[in-house]
């Protein structure tokens, strides 16, 4: 069990009153503090909190010496969103390659801000900074490099950039609690999307980025504050079978828990992700009809199968056009993104039935086929 004695580092600096973030740290903490963590797992909770005070402390910093960052524009930014292990990465990459646009790499993620003005310096620096993390990622949690390839320089999610504000909504399912996704969301997600949308302009003047390709699957859950923030912005929506996308989380999931927790039990991540993902589409919904967010719906079995046509109709959609028809070399490689790990739906507890049944109007309005038939 974490101690409050291990946290005292937060009073060590007068930036850690920052309210935003104190109140998601004291949340988080509330409910950590109730489950049994591993050895391993205290280690890497507390590591996190202190990678995310850090970069409290420099985002405070820097807006202090180039306050005229706010001031930067981020050009109609494209985000790729949908539940998880649908098809955002493959999509995420190719919308990259085909409107000839930036994404964000992993060593930009985890090291958003720069440290020196000399351009090369940094980078490098961050560059290994970023290495020495991948390598303790891929030594303790193995199977997820197998399920969801990561290099330093390879394009990612960028939930790293919420760590500023600790508004990290896919928390819960990492750590096995139940309220931190749903309190940051009443309560601070306003102000992180906020914060996130300053570390964007960051990220694109100091590494000059040009216009930007996002991915993040939990943006599906807030279109309202990326329409808020980004009055230009285009949004994409990847569906794929539930069964699928629950099995492959729950496979994904159940191996970073076993990292951070005592215990826990296959069936119930399965469970945990079956409920959470039903939940997040019915929000999702609800947030982009009420709001009349426009969206560009694409069909993961359509992309699969005919990648550049699936990338056409997006490009109609978003009013984005396309400037490179050479894909082909591209598709390939990226086939090599796809999960080396097998599981089942059975060995998480998951019934296909029920699963279908109960997700059968999401499945209806976007035309989304079963996957085992």
């Amino acid at each position: 069990m974490l101690k409050n004695k291990d946290f005292n580092f937060l009073n060590k600096d007068s930036n850690a009153s920052n309210k935003i973030f104190i109140q998601n740290f004291n949340q988080l903490y509330s409910e950590l503090k109730n489950k049994e963590l591993s050895f391993l797992g205290k280690i890497g909770i507390k590591s996190l909190f202190k990678s995310c005070f850090h970069l409290r402390q420099r985002y405070n910093q820097y807006l202090d010496s180039y306050s005229r960052i706010k001031n930067i524009t981020i050009n109609q930014p494209v985000f790729v969103s949908g539940l998880p292990r649908s098809g955002t990465t493959y999509l995420h990459n190719l919308l990259i390659h085909f409107l000839d646009r930036d994404g964000l790499e992993f060593w930009e993620l985890t090291e958003p801000i720069p440290y020196f003005n000399n351009s090369y310096i940094d980078i490098k620096f961050r560059k290994i900074r970023t290495f020495i993390l991948f390598a303790l990622y891929r030594f303790f949690t193995p199977n997820l490099q197998l399920m969801h390839p990561v290099k330093v320089n390879s394009f990612e999610e960028c939930w790293h950039l919420f760590k500023s504000s600790l508004g990290i909504y896919n928390l819960d399912f990492q750590f096995g609690i139940n309220n931190f996704g749903d309190w940051i969301s009443d309560n601070t997600i306003e102000q992180s999307y906020s914060e996130y949308k300053v570390m964007l302009k960051i990220i694109s003047q100091s590494n000059h980025k040009k216009d930007l390709v996002l991915k993040c699957p939990e943006h599906i859950l807030f279109y309202d504050h990326i329409v808020n923030n980004f009055k230009d912005c285009k949004i994409i929506w990847i569906h794929r079978d539930p069964v699928k996308v629950i099995s492959s989380y729950s496979s994904m999931t159940y191996e970073i828990r076993k990292f951070f927790l005592k215990s826990c039990s296959k069936e119930e991540v399965g469970n945990f992700v079956t409920e959470r993902f039903y939940n997040m589409i019915d929000k999702s919904l609800k947030n982009r009809d009420i709001n009349n967010i426009k969206v560009s719906d694409i069909n993961y079995i359509d992309l699969k199968n005919n990648p550049e046509e699936s990338i056409s109709k997006i490009s109609k959609d978003i009013n984005i056009e396309i400037k490179n028809n050479q894909p082909f070399e591209t598709i390939k490689n990226l086939k090599k993104l796809k999960s080396k790990k097998s599981y089942s739906p059975e060995e998480f507890g998951i019934d296909k039935d029920k699963v279908y049944q109960k997700f059968e109007s999401y499945m209806q309005r976007f035309n989304v086929k079963s996957e085992f038939n």
